[in-house]
């Protein structure tokens, strides 16, 4: 309870970017960094024991060796990449200088990619507690499955508070300063790359649009047009 107090009293949308970018690695990353491989060893180990009568818990296991994996490359973008080019940009703008072309091309391309991994990695935590009927404990299991239902409702809820601080003000507010918009059909936020492919023409008609109307580039067709064109 004073944990969750404490983190009701913080008011992260007054931080400056690069702080709030270090909490987030020292905080949540750290979090995952030391669970992620406990909670699926722990999920393998209970779809072994108790697969036969409760079969829900091979599917769990299943879904969170994915996210433990995409988890990796995810965070990895994000203290290598993403987080790097933005403390870069907000130091330049702080000297008063404009940021780095390739450091503002890095954040465009990374809020995509990163947004668009919260979304999956949130779906396939609410799978998981669809199939876990809201983590409730089966009266016939092991202290094992309660442990992990136990963490993986932590994961959960570590998750939310992760992905608010990111893609509501982290992102959000990153998005403003580099002046980022995103045309009103945003059809790329969740297709993939081989329906983008297909829909090329469509989206490279409602961008071009958009922008005659605005007199803006929509980030994420620019950055999907540079995937089509590798």
């Amino acid at each position: 309870m004073q944990n969750e107090s404490a983190d009701r009293s913080q008011n992260y949308a007054s931080w400056a970017l690069p702080f709030l970018a270090d909490y987030i690695v020292n905080t949540h990353h750290a979090y995952l960094k030391e669970n992620d491989e406990q909670i699926a060893a722990y999920a393998r180990k209970i779809a072994g024991v108790h697969g036969a009568h409760h079969p829900e818990v091979i599917r769990i296991a299943a879904i969170f060796a994915k996210i433990a994996t995409d988890m990796t490359a995810h965070l990895k973008e994000e203290e290598e990449v993403f987080f790097p080019a933005l403390k870069r940009a907000d130091a330049a703008r702080i000297a008063g200088d404009t940021p780095d072309a390739h450091d503002r091309e890095t954040i465009r391309v990374s809020l995509l990619r990163l947004h668009r991994e919260h979304v999956e990695i949130g779906d396939a935590v609410h799978e998981i507690r669809h199939l876990s009927k809201e983590y409730a404990i089966p009266g016939d299991v092991c202290n094992t499955f309660m442990v992990t239902y136990q963490k993986l409702k932590e994961f959960e809820d570590d998750l939310h508070k992760h992905v608010h601080l990111e893609n509501n003000i982290l992102f959000r507010r990153q998005q403003s300063c580099e002046q980022i918009t995103f045309c009103p059909p945003a059809l790329h936020w969740n297709i993939s790359v081989s329906t983008v492919v297909l829909l090329t023409p469509l989206l490279v008609g409602a961008t071009e649009e958009y922008a005659k109307e605005t007199g803006q580039t929509c980030a994420a067709c620019h950055s999907i047009r540079a995937v089509v064109a590798n």
